[in-house]
This record gives structure tokens, C-alpha cells and sequence, in this order.
């Protein structure tokens, strides 16, 4: 086992978002390490990297859409609970953005009611600045 392998082990039990890439990589690759091995070295149970395989594609789309820095940082991945209203939310202030129009947070607000209503889900959603503040770091949008 490696010097990084132990201090791992040590250090903690939670992977980010880049050990997750090394692992699906390494198990991927003709590496030849066993899970249960790699998950030694990265101080897991080997739970963790069963998880991390089935949940590969999930964690292939989120490191691709965040800057490297981030990358190291992220150990949790939040789910939204209306991803489709996110989606359609992300794809109106990428266009105001093109149009070189500043969108505030009020209006990504009073927008995200908006799409809900339209999907239905004006009940259930609400637009508070947790949401707003989660909704940012998902989509990496500092800017609003």
C-alpha cells in the first residue's frame, strides 16, 4: 500500500469528487487492483466503491460541469427536488446571459415560480434563498 493510501485511511472516510474519478478510472482501467483493494487505499468500505461505480454516470455529468476548484471541494452532491424546473431555470438565465441581460436574484426567483407553476408544481415548490443559495452552487452561477 502507498504512503497516500495510509494517510487517507487516516485523514477520513469521504471521498470528493475527484477520488471518485480516480476510482471509476482505476477500476475502469486494466489497473488490476480489486475494489476491495482500492478502497484500502483510499481509507472506504468497499460499499463506498460500489456505490461510487453504480453511480458513476451521475458523477461523470457533475464533474464535467464544475471548475476544477471545485472539483477537490465537493464531497456531497445535492439532488435537486424539481430538476426539471432547474433545468428549464438554468436555460433562461443562459439566455439572458447571452443577450448580455443581468439577471438579479429576485428574478431567478420570481422565474423559478413561474416555470413550477407551469409544471405544476407551484404548491409544492418554494423559492427560498436556500434554494436560491443551493440552486447557485449546482449550477456554479456566482455571478447572481
Amino acid at each position: 500500500m502507498s504512503d497516500r493510501g495510509n494517510e487517507k485511511e487516516r485523514r477520513r472516510s469521504r471521498l470528493n469528487d475527484v477520488e471518485r474519478m480516480e476510482i471509476i478510472e482505476k477500476l475502469q482501467g486494466s489497473s488490476g487492483k480489486s475494489q476491495r483493494a482500492i478502497a484500502r487505499e483510499y481509507g472506504v468500505s468497499h460499499v463506498s466503491i460500489i456505490k461510487t461505480l453504480k453511480q458513476q454516470d451521475a458523477i461523470r455529468n457533475r464533474v464535467q460541469n464544475l471548475p476544477d476548484s471545485t472539483r477537490a471541494k465537493t464531497f456531497r452532491a445535492s439532488n435537486p427536488s424539481f430538476p426539471a424546473m432547474e433545468d428549464k431555470l438554468f436555460d433562461w438565465i443562459q439566455e439572458c446571459q447571452r443577450k448580455g441581460i443581468e439577471v438579479s436574484a429576485a428574478q431567478v426567483k420570481a422565474k423559478a415560480v413561474e416555470i413550477a407553476a407551469q409544471q405544476g408544481a407551484a404548491g409544492t415548490f418554494r423559492a427560498s434563498w436556500k434554494w436560491l443559495s443551493n440552486f447557485r452552487r449546482r449550477r456554479n452561477l456566482q455571478n447572481i
